[in-house]
């Protein structure tokens, strides 16, 4: 007995006929015949009807028709070209001779030849076709000329298939009848295998194989977790540290692959893994490694025959082990006025300014956040290079696009007003970052119920929830100031503009959306710029009043002898003017500016003065139309939150609480009282103007005691006004409130 091909052969005596049949075999195979063809098929086909539609009429003439027809069938069996169609037509073939042969009384031999040709053919022949004496001659053959295949495959569980028909599964025990044999072996996974193999009347054949894999898994390692594999183009996943690696893959392969990248050393602690699925032998491979901020690695490689372990279905390569991507950065920079502020790029927080970071290559979007407001910045970042992002935070306006009233009055967008509008915003805007959210997600918005405009539009002041509302609004989208939308009716647009600070919306209508008209939205938006300016007024130092002799000294800052209390001014920059005329030419006055005054002492002798402008703080003129209300509210909180301890900051707290007072926002206007200083103690607007706020605030809120309280110490401050230096005066102000309410009932 032999193994690996090892032969178990009695002795034994091979008849006559098979020893010829073979030798006409071998030199058939000398010229194998070309695989055979449709057209080719189609012909035997009707080489063979034609024999079989002889056999009722001319008996004798049938196994002449099906010789050259046999011949070829042979010819092509021996050059290994049968197909599944071929061998049926060759067993028919033979299977009308043998049938002609016993009608003919042949002698045995020959009959015996072709039924040991047909069972070569057809091993598993069925026997229930023949008659009795067809089947006698049958078995002849079978006790007198079987042999045993004993197959065994590496792998198992191989299929075995001989002329189309499949024969079993390895490992594999086959009776055969003596003759040459091509075996096909095939498995998933695996190259087809042909096996020729010669089997010999009572011999035992032990035939062994080993299929080759048709692919290969190849594993690789990488510095960068999470970069995507592509193979040949097609994108496959991601790289994984070890143990999720290994977690991901199907359990009969995890101890293997971990097994084959233990061989790499320290790399499994260190890199991230991948698996190539089925790599195959003798193909060229492109893989493609992507991953953020790192540049794209491409290699090639092809798995040569020669370098295969075929008894593993895993193929580990040196070159694809520790993987290294490049880095892909430049260098960010990102600055602030104030600074403090939270950085966010692409979404995700990414510090304070100042920052300084390497940053991927490519575009960005930064979203600078601070209490007083943002700034937006699109940047292209570029390898090996700093990029500077800088800029002054300001208050943002979310624009929510135009609608308008559908069927039921549900808002539909109007894309067309969107893209005017937003347009105009972005080149005419100066006093707001414009943020604007992408349509798609505005409708997600309105879809969820979070941003519902309709009930928006219709609300009003009295309404508490628009308050939480639009809080809500503006803190998921960034930290907004404002929210604008419009609603189009006709030729009209209606704006609607919410306040985070106060909601009460602000009404605009334009006559359409053309240029002058959004130009005009674009202007009184931007009129907030100057709200800065504003809360600071010219002033000389010296209070004047009505004298029945003219303009008269009441007090001066200066502490000069010559301007006196009573001192009479007969001009100003030579002119005679009287109160009102002199506050309105004050106002006038540029910081630094030289003013004459004449003036006349009590004995009558004539003084010439000469006064310098400066600016003294004051409050925002509320009764001023040039702008929206709710944009003067959010510029005026953006003054206080940028510096809190400026001088600026001051009187901006101030306006803010009058902004709110005038809204009837008594408690949120008293928050801001409580934290306005103005101390130093200052002429005019000073901390009595904030104690009489104070106090009016309580007044409306029925807290009579605590107004009394602020109104007795606003009176403390002789030289405290309204609005401004030369305003109302508070100590009468004060004491008229206190008298109403203690005629109040208690």
């Amino acid at each position: 007995m032999k193994s690996a091909m090892g032969i178990l052969r009695p002795s034994s005596c091979i008849p006559v006929v098979l020893l010829l049949a073979l030798a006409a075999v071998r030199a058939f195979a000398q010229d194998a015949a070309p695989a055979p063809g449709p057209q080719d098929l189609a012909r035997m086909a009707d080489l063979l009807k034609e024999a079989q539609d002889l056999q009722p009429v001319k008996l004798a003439e049938v196994s002449v028709r099906l010789a050259p027809l046999l011949a070829e069938l042979r010819q092509l069996r021996q050059s290994g070209s049968l197909t599944p169609e071929i061998s049926r037509i060759f067993q028919d073939a033979l299977l009308l001779q043998v049938r002609t042969q016993t009608k003919l009384l042949a002698p045995e031999p020959e009959i015996v030849a072709s039924f040991h040709e047909l069972l070569v053919i057809n091993p598993k022949l069925d026997e229930s076709a023949f008659n009795p004496r067809e089947r006698s001659l049958l078995e002849k053959v079978r006790s007198s000329e079987t042999g045993q295949l004993s197959l065994k495959t590496h792998p198992a569980a191989v299929r075995v298939f001989y002329g189309g028909t499949e024969m079993g599964i390895s490992p594999l025990e086959l009776p055969l009848i003596s003759g040459t044999y091509r075996l096909l072996l095939r498995r998933e996974g695996y190259r087809d295998d042909a096996l020729d193999v010669t089997i010999r009347p009572s011999e035992l054949l032990l035939a062994e194989r080993t299929l080759r894999r048709l692919s290969f898994l190849v594993p690789l390692s990488a510095n960068v977790e999470g970069a995507a594999v592509l193979l040949n183009g097609q994108a496959l996943g991601k790289t994984q540290r070890l143990e999720a690696w290994i977690a991901s893959l199907p359990p009969e392969r995890r101890e293997p692959l971990r097994g084959a990248v233990s061989q790499w050393g320290s790399a499994p602690r260190t890199d991230a893994f991948f698996v190539l699925p089925e790599v195959t032998v003798e193909q060229p491979v492109s893989l493609e490694l992507r991953a953020p901020c790192y540049q794209p690695l491409q290699l090639s490689f092809t798995v040569a025959e020669q370098e295969v372990d075929w008894s593993s279905p895993i193929h580990v390569r040196p070159e694809l082990r520790q993987v290294e991507l490049k880095r892909d950065t430049g260098f960010m920079e990102v600055t602030s006025v104030p600074s403090g502020a939270e950085v966010w790029i692409d979404g995700a927080q990414a510090g304070k300014t100042p920052l300084q970071q390497d940053i991927c290559v490519g575009a960005h979007r930064v979203q600078v956040l601070h209490a007083a407001g943002q700034y937006l910045q699109q940047v292209l970042v570029q390898r090996d290079q700093a990029t500077k992002v800088a800029g002054e935070v300001r208050p943002a306006l979310l624009f929510l696009g135009v609608y308008a009233e559908g069927p039921g009055g549900a808002l539909q967008p109007v894309a067309s007003d969107r893209e005017s509008v937003a347009r105009q915003l972005v080149l005419r805007g100066t006093a707001f970052v414009n943020h604007q959210l992408p349509p798609a997600e505005i409708e997600t918005l309105r879809r969820s119920d979070r941003l519902p405009l309709e009930r928006m539009m219709a609300i009003g002041p009295e309404h508490s929830e628009v308050d939480a509302l639009v809080r809500k609004i503006a803190a998921e989208n960034g930290r907004v100031d404002l929210l604008l939308f419009g609603v189009r009716t006709g030729k009209t647009l209606l704006f609607r503009l919410f306040s985070t600070i106060h909601p009460l919306p602000d009404l605009i209508e334009l006559p359409g959306t053309d240029e002058n008209s959004l130009a005009f939205l674009a202007a009184r938006l931007n009129a907030a710029d100057r709200i800065a300016s504003r809360l600071f007024v010219p002033h000389l130092g010296v209070e004047l009043s009505e004298s029945p002799y003219g303009l008269a000294v009441q007090s001066a800052a200066t502490g000069r002898d010559d301007l006196a209390p009573g001192a009479v001014v007969r001009a100003v920059d030579k002119k005679q003017m009287n109160l009102p005329e002199f506050q309105s030419y004050q106002r006038t006055l540029k910081p630094g500016q030289s003013v004459t005054l004449d003036l006349s002492g009590a004995k009558g002798a004539p003084t010439r003065v000469i006064l310098t402008a400066a600016l003294s703080g004051a409050e925002y003129p509320w009764k001023n139309p040039e702008a929206f209300p709710n944009a003067v509210l959010c510029v005026l909180r953006h003054l206080v939150e940028r510096d809190p301890i400026s001088e600026v900051s001051k009187f901006a707290r101030l306006s803010l609480a009058r902004g709110l007072m005038e809204r009837e926002q008594w408690k949120l206007a008293l928050e801001y009282l409580v934290r306005t200083n103005l101390e130093p103690h200052k002429d005019g607007v000073c901390p009595g103007t904030v104690l009489y706020y104070q106090g009016r605030c309580y007044e409306a809120l029925a807290d009579v005691d605590n107004a009394i309280t602020c109104y007795t110490r606003a009176k403390d401050y002789s030289e405290a006004t309204l609005g401004a230096r030369d305003g109302l005066p508070i100590p009468a102000l004060a004491d008229w409130r206190i008298q109403i309410l203690k005629r109040l009932p208690r």
